[in-house]
């Protein structure tokens, strides 16, 4: 039943959003984006199966970042935490939540490390564990920076959008849209043979 609420808010939200506005982190107020309290909504698509995959923060700093998370297709929820190495310099991509609460070292989750980031801004390329695959992404020759669309809660501003980086496997054909902030790398978008997209921020 509380799943079935925080789904219905989340569709009703979305539909009351107005997309008019273009790009801020934060507030006039100072409230803070991808900080403690904030909810991120994603749409998942594996095989035309579309359900949600739901996470709060509830830690973040240069040291760690702590989210808790849920799924609207089933039970699975639990907790990640990742500690500084990994939020410096991994580059490995942990995707197997299955509701357990796990303890990152080595490995990023819905993060990038700020590592991984800087290789791409300044080298235009980097390596990327990705389901147990090495593999080099670089930036997207279509066009690497953008604004990405998405539904935001009015408290973080009268705004709509984020600025985006693109970066791909020309091999595998994967995507990666990532937030282009060096402090807060998070992915907002993934085509890795399935789909996650940020569809809200809350």
């Amino acid at each position: 039943m509380r799943t079935t609420k925080l789904l219905l808010f989340i569709c009703v939200f979305i539909l009351s959003i107005s997309f008019n506005k273009s790009y801020g982190q934060t507030a006039s107020d100072g409230t803070c984006m991808f900080c403690p309290g904030t909810v991120l909504v994603y749409e998942v698509d594996p095989d035309g199966k579309k359900h949600l995959f739901i996470i709060t923060i509830l830690e973040k700093s240069s040291d760690q970042i702590i989210f808790k998370y849920m799924f609207s297709n089933d039970s699975k929820q639990g907790t990640v935490t990742m500690i500084h190495n990994a939020l410096e310099e991994s580059n490995i991509l942990f995707n197997n939540l299955n509701g357990e609460d796990v303890i990152l070292e080595d490995r990023t989750s819905t993060f990038i490390s700020r590592h991984f980031f800087r290789a791409i801004k300044n080298e235009g390329k980097a390596d990327l564990v990705l389901d147990d695959n090495v593999e080099i992404f670089t930036s997207d020759p279509d066009g690497s920076e953008f604004f990405y669309k998405v539904a935001i809660d009015k408290k973080y501003g009268d705004i709509n959008e984020l600025e985006a980086i693109q970066i791909l496997n020309k091999n595998s054909g994967h995507k990666l849209v990532i937030n282009n902030n060096e402090e807060t790398p998070i992915i907002l978008k993934m085509d890795i043979g399935r789909t996650i997209r940020l569809v809200a921020i809350l």
